[in-house]
């Protein structure tokens, strides 16, 4: 290989990759931080084998995240190699998958929730970057903060917040939870905003999962 063409070897050589580096801090990847209990995770229509179901799994777009009755895991949303991404607690009989969606320089990240709870923690983000919750009824969208998301069955949500404000959205009805105030959709009803102690936001979550559990228990 002659002098020119070794230029042109390595030229094109280090052309690949920086297209590769800035691709890959481009990229959006959920990692499993935590596990406990029973997990599945479902992959264009097939569950991974449960050996494969560790601490550092690499999780794509789409995977469906599933928790049992004894399930529990924690999973980071990160974008390229930062290492300061979105934690999702994945609770107990929960299921949820993430997508992310570009125009131009805008990312939005998108949970959808299939059932179950799910708790947040969103860095602050940038204002090219967004997240945004979905649920079969209701869809939040934060900026950056901590708050947890209720489902049941009968399509109810509960939105609780630790810190940060949370705008939540049924039917052309928007309102917001922060503490000190949680924000609930219960079915035939309009969302609405409630005002609760922040010390007294489990027990009131406690007591709501009850009760939307038992109505359903009543109307079967």
């Amino acid at each position: 290989m002659n002098v020119k063409d070794k230029r042109i070897f390595w030229t094109a050589f280090f052309i690949t990759l920086l297209s590769s580096s800035a691709l890959s801090a481009q990229a959006t990847t959920g990692y499993i931080n935590y596990l406990e209990g029973s997990v599945s995770v479902s992959r264009n229509g097939r569950y991974l084998a449960a050996n494969k179901i560790t601490p550092g799994l690499v999780l794509e777009e789409f995977d469906i995240v599933e928790t049992g009755a004894d399930g529990f895991v924690e999973i980071e949303i990160r974008s390229g190699n930062s290492s300061n991404g979105t934690i999702v607690r994945v609770k107990e009989n929960t299921s949820y998958y993430f997508k992310v969606t570009k125009s131009g320089k805008k990312k939005n990240t998108v949970f959808q929730m299939l059932k179950g709870s799910v708790s947040f923690k969103v860095k602050k983000l940038t204002d090219e970057d967004s997240v945004d919750v979905y649920t079969s009824t209701t869809t939040m969208g934060v900026r950056g903060t901590q708050f947890a998301v209720n489902t049941m069955p009968d399509g109810s949500v509960l939105v609780t917040c630790d810190e940060g404000k949370v705008s939540c959205s049924s039917e052309n009805k928007e309102v917001f939870a922060y503490p000190g105030q949680v924000a609930e959709k219960a079915p035939n009803y309009i969302i609405t905003s409630i005002a609760v102690d922040p010390e007294d936001l489990d027990i009131y979550t406690k007591n709501w999962i009850d009760a939307r559990t038992e109505a359903l228990q009543i109307n079967i």
